[in-house]
């Protein structure tokens, strides 16, 4: 999804560069400290994506 995205923005005549970063994180949500583990792995891996 990441590439199609990269590739649409690409299409357009923009001035400038635009690059996209895109984390996810799965997980069962049961409870408020679930919720912010799922949230925290999800821009753990947003971040490894902008590397």
């Amino acid at each position: 999804m990441k590439q199609e995205l990269t590739q649409e923005f690409q299409k357009l005549d923009m001035p400038y560069s635009l690059t996209v970063s895109i984390g996810y994180s799965c997980g069962n949500v049961y409870s408020e400290e679930t919720i912010k583990k799922v949230f925290q792995e999800a821009d753990k891996n947003m971040y490894k994506q902008k590397n």
